[in-house]
């Protein structure tokens, strides 16, 4: 069992809503439910209205549906780079953008990324000055390795910083419906007057994997976007199209949320007290403002890596910081995944982790120990 899916639990789903809307859409106009290659205008239209109440002047013209934010990601990358370019990505980034550099043959440049996440504009401003960065990739909302948040200002800084460079910045949104704050974060997008970088999301994260679509959005580059989601994409389910775009019109789906995100917050708070009673003295667990993600750090001389065989033995698993980039910190790190409510194989497997940790950190007190004592003969 892994502990760092993000998967959402089934009993967090609105299954319930998509079955009767799907069902009323069968019933409704068969015939309309065909495969389409960018998505239903009423999709679209559902889509473009969200994005302008969380701050983005889209219409439904703008918004090109794909099967996931993974299929908009290589898409826009398609759009922006050829292979042997150079992509400014933050550090830690998630193993699904580091994969898709690499599967067109891209080159990732990392950027420090501080506590907030995002970039860190002043690193990224000399990278700019420094390297010829064809494009930026950013996950500035409840990232999906601690779930950090960028700030306004700095997202409001970073978009100024990249129309005067005029490099474009692909921004992935996962979690960003999430909040545990008052509102939505406002994307990237809102501020980018140019209209030259692209915006993907997903629902994934809240609806859940069946019916997992996402979007690219972009005014500028909707027709060669098009275009190339007819070459390189699977025609996407009318019948998943259909019943999503009638849940998003309906205003259970706003009920789902606001319940999704007092259930996530909850589990997310319970899985970082849990942990940090049993994880060694000196480490760190924390969660970001939104999201279900929870960061443990483990104290200096512990590689998060190594807790990976003997918790396997047990039958669990866990993502180790390494698989997010090479910084040292990121080595002593472990993302874990609150999706799921802690039941009890949830806390066994939590358990074994803290005992798994705690045996490292008195292996390594012990061989501290020993060549102190070697030292003093």
């Amino acid at each position: 069992m892994s502990l760092s899916h993000l998967s959402l639990a089934p009993a967090l789903l609105p299954l319930a809503a998509l079955r009767r809307h799907v069902s009323a859409a069968l019933l409704e106009d068969p015939a309309a439910l065909a495969a389409g290659v960018y998505g239903s205008p009423a999709l679209r239209e559902q889509i473009a209205r969200r994005l302008m109440r969380a701050g983005c002047a889209v219409d439904a013209e703008d918004i090109v549906v794909t099967q996931g934010v993974g299929e908009a990601l290589e898409l826009a990358l398609r759009q922006f780079t050829r292979p042997g370019d150079l992509v400014a990505v933050p550090e830690p980034a998630s193993p699904r953008t580091l994969e898709v550099l690499a599967f067109l043959g891209l080159r990732p440049l990392a950027i420090p990324a501080p506590q907030h996440g995002g970039f860190s504009v002043p690193a990224l401003a000399f990278a700019l000055r420094h390297h010829a960065l064809r494009c930026c990739i950013v996950e500035p909302s409840f990232d999906s390795v601690r779930g950090s948040c960028m700030p306004e200002a700095a997202r409001q800084e970073l978009a100024t910083l990249l129309r005067r460079a005029a490099v474009p910045l692909i921004e992935c949104e996962l979690l960003a419906d999430l909040s545990r704050g008052p509102q939505r974060p406002r994307p990237v997008k809102a501020w980018d007057e140019a209209d030259q970088g692209l915006l993907c999301g997903s629902l994934a994260c809240v609806t859940g994997p069946g019916f997992s679509v996402g979007w690219i959005v972009s005014r500028r580059h909707r027709l060669h976007l098009r275009a190339a989601r007819a070459v390189h994409g699977e025609l996407l389910p009318g019948i998943v199209d259909a019943g999503l775009a009638r849940f998003l019109a309906d205003r259970a789906f706003d009920a789902h949320l606001r319940r999704l995100r007092r259930q996530v917050a909850a589990q997310t708070e319970a899985w970082v007290a849990f942990v940090g009673a049993r994880m060694p003295p000196g480490t760190t667990v924390s969660a970001g403002p939104g999201g279900y993600l929870v960061w443990a750090e483990l104290p200096d001389g512990l590689d998060g890596a190594a807790v990976l065989p003997p918790l396997r033995e047990r039958g669990y698993s866990v993502i180790p910081g390494a698989a997010f980039g090479s910084a040292q910190p990121l080595a002593r790190g472990l993302r874990l995944s609150a999706a799921h409510p802690l039941d009890g194989v949830r806390e066994r497997g939590l358990a074994a982790l803290g005992e798994v940790a705690c045996a490292l950190a008195a292996q390594s007190r012990g061989r501290g120990a020993g060549a102190g004592n070697a030292g003093s003969r």
